[in-house]
């Protein structure tokens, strides 16, 4: 904001500029308002001013309380319209460095603008805090939104994984009942297996006792087919030995014959 400058040189000479314009601290102690000059009316260098103001004629005197009620409806309007307190509070100082000059005493314009900054600095303090905690509840809702979508997510793979172990778990019992089942056979196996061999050595034993029986037959087989085969081939060697003695004795009588024949004719 351009602030009005005085309109008497002359005057302004006489009034001359505030040195060491101090500045308000705000209740923090801090920020924005700790920028905001003090008002120091009560500064006997101010009483000059104020004294050369009060000796200048009606007119002027007016001129200059139209000047500053200008002054301070400019700021108004600037402050009703600006949000950052940093500028209202330049735009403040500005106004009262104009004010110094035009009317030394505006204490209680300068209370209502101090409140209005400080109410302003507590505003946007709120709205920052608000912003704060908007944006961490959108966080927090975006966040259960998060959730929520995980958690049907979750509630469907849960259903899924439920339903799997149903049929995991029937499986599960079915294999037991086979296994129970199949141990029932096994244990009536087992008994029958142990039935089965003492079955089974019985026969065992009657086989042995076959077996040995059979291979006394067969070693007795073999004797005698040994000695059959030695009696074969001595009654076969008898029987040439008959024929050739049978021949012998078919050549005497033959002989015996044929001498007798001869002796016959020859006693004729």
């Amino acid at each position: 904001m351009e602030m009005l400058p005085c309109y008497n040189e002359d005057v302004s000479e006489d009034v001359g500029p505030t040195d060491d314009v101090g500045v308000a601290q705000d209740d923090s102690g801090g920020g924005p308002l700790s920028r905001l000059r003090k008002f120091h009316n009560s500064d006997p260098s101010n009483s000059n001013s104020s004294s050369n103001i009060n000796q200048l004629d009606t007119a002027a005197r007016e001129h200059y309380a139209t000047a500053a009620e200008s002054v301070k409806k400019l700021l108004l309007l600037e402050l009703s319209s600006a949000r950052d307190v940093e500028t209202m509070v330049e735009l403040s100082n500005k106004a009262f460095d104009s004010l110094d000059w035009l009317q030394p005493d505006y204490s209680e314009f300068y209370d209502a603008v101090k409140d209005v900054l400080s109410r302003r600095a507590q505003l946007s303090s709120v709205e920052t805090e608000l912003r704060t905690h908007q944006s961490e509840e959108s966080d927090a809702v975006s966040s259960r939104c998060n959730v929520e979508v995980r958690s049907k997510e979750s509630m469907a793979a849960l259903a899924t994984s439920e339903a799997e172990l149903g049929k995991a778990k029937e499986r599960v019992s079915g294999l037991k009942r086979r296994v129970s089942e199949i141990m029932d056979l096994l244990r009536k196996l087992v008994i029958e297996s142990a039935k089965e061999e003492r079955v089974f050595a019985d026969v065992e034993k009657e086989w042995n006792q076959c077996l040995e029986s059979h291979m006394a037959i067969k070693k007795e087989e073999k004797e005698l087919t040994e000695q059959v085969e030695e009696k074969q081939k001595a009654v076969k060697k008898i029987k040439q030995l008959r024929d050739e003695v049978e021949a012998g004795v078919q050549a005497s009588i033959k002989a015996l014959s044929s001498l007798c024949q001869n002796n016959i004719g020859g006693d004729r």
